[in-house]
C-alpha cells in the first residue's frame, strides 16, 4: 500500500505531460519509478526484486502491440505500459548510464515543465539527449517506441485497410 500512496504522492511533482494524451506516460512512467525508488529505499532490495519481477511478469502479458509512446489512455495495456515497462525503462536507463545522468534528466524535465502540462516524448528525448547525451537519447527513442511481444496465444489485431 506503502508503493500505490507513493506512486500517488509522486504525481504533485510528476504532473508535466497533458493526462488526456499518450504523453501521460511521462507522469505515469516517473510517477511509479519514484515510488519505486522511495519503496526500495524504505523496504530494501527483497521488496525491489519482488516488484520489479512483477514489472517484468507484466511486460510479458500486453494484449496489444502498442509502443510506451503511443499507449492511448482506453488501452488494455495503458498500466502495463505506461507505468511498468516505462519503469523498467528508467531502471535500465540508470543501471546503464548512472544514477546521477538519470537524476539530472528528472531535474530538468521537472524544472521546465513542472504545472505546464506541456511534457511531450519528443521534449522528453530532447531532455535525455542533452543530459545525457546521444547514446542514452538513442536507447531512450527504442524502448519508448519499441512494440512488445503478445503472450502466446494472442493474435495480432488485423491491419485497417
Amino acid at each position: 500500500a506503502l508503493h500505490d500512496n507513493c506512486h500517488e504522492m509522486a504525481h504533485f511533482w510528476w504532473m508535466v505531460a497533458d493526462a488526456a494524451t499518450p504523453n501521460d506516460w511521462i507522469n505515469e512512467g516517473l510517477a511509479e519509478f519514484t515510488a519505486f525508488r522511495l519503496t526500495e529505499e524504505r523496504f530494501g532490495q527483497a521488496f525491489a526484486q519482488a516488484r520489479l519481477a512483477e514489472y517484468r511478469r507484466d511486460a510479458g502479458q500486453n494484449r496489444t502491440t502498442s509502443a510506451i509512446a503511443e499507449t492511448t489512455g482506453d488501452s488494455p495495456d495503458r498500466e502495463i505500459n505506461r507505468y511498468e515497462r516505462a519503469t523498467l525503462m528508467f531502471l535500465e536507463a540508470q543501471r546503464r548510464f548512472g544514477e546521477p545522468a538519470l537524476d539530472r534528466v528528472l531535474k530538468a524535465i521537472h524544472t521546465r515543465f513542472a504545472g505546464t502540462g506541456q511534457a511531450t516524448t519528443a521534449l522528453f528525448l530532447e531532455e535525455v539527449d542533452r543530459q545525457m547525451g546521444k547514446e542514452a537519447a538513442t536507447f531512450s527513442r527504442t524502448e519508448l517506441y519499441r512494440q512488445p511481444p503478445l503472450p502466446a496465444g494472442a493474435q495480432k489485431p488485423a491491419a485497417a485497410n
